[in-house]
């Protein structure tokens, strides 16, 4: 039987500081975090799981935070991309592994990531499931948003108010 993902928070208990947005506990119950088949395959969803939430999150407030085709959209999934890089590194170094599988591991996330997830970028913040349904989970939606690209512009608060005005107001 496969050991159950660590939270953010039991790594942080342990020593181990992830990078990135913190991650609302609605959106993780609504997003698919290590979907990717080479994950399940070899059975790294365990160890990645906290580092595919962050990276997903960030993924999520991309169409939010700017146009999808700007060179600041590539730069943010760039750096989206080794956000979840460098936690990849640090969980499964955290967990005890050799440094080796430590870097081959890490880089075979991160080019699986950088090549096939550019094509579902530019759907996913309208993905129905991973937006907020109530006052509260908007609100926290927002922070990270607002801690993912701290820059708030205009275009910004008119994505967040369409987000409300779409998912939450009308429930």
């Amino acid at each position: 039987m496969r050991k159950k993902p660590k939270t953010r928070a039991q790594l942080k208990s342990e020593g181990t500081e992830l990078e990135g947005v913190i991650v609302a506990p609605w959106f993780k119950e609504n997003c698919d975090g290590c979907s990717a088949k080479m994950f399940k395959r070899f059975h790294l969803i365990t160890e990645l799981t906290s580092g595919c939430y962050i990276h997903d999150a960030e993924y999520t407030f991309i169409p939010l935070a700017m146009p999808m085709k700007s060179k600041a959209a590539k730069a943010a999934r760039k750096a989206a991309d080794k956000t979840l890089l460098r936690n990849c590194k640090t969980i499964v170094g955290a967990r005890g592994k050799h440094p080796i599988r430590r870097f081959w591991l890490s880089r075979a996330v991160y080019y699986a990531v950088r090549i096939f997830a550019a094509k579902g970028v530019t759907t996913v913040a309208k993905k129905y499931y991973r937006m907020p349904r109530t006052d509260d989970q908007f609100e926290e939606f927002a922070k990270m948003v607002h801690y993912a690209f701290p820059d708030s512009t205009e275009f910004v608060q008119g994505s967040l108010k369409k987000v409300y005005e779409t998912y939450v107001a009308p429930s």
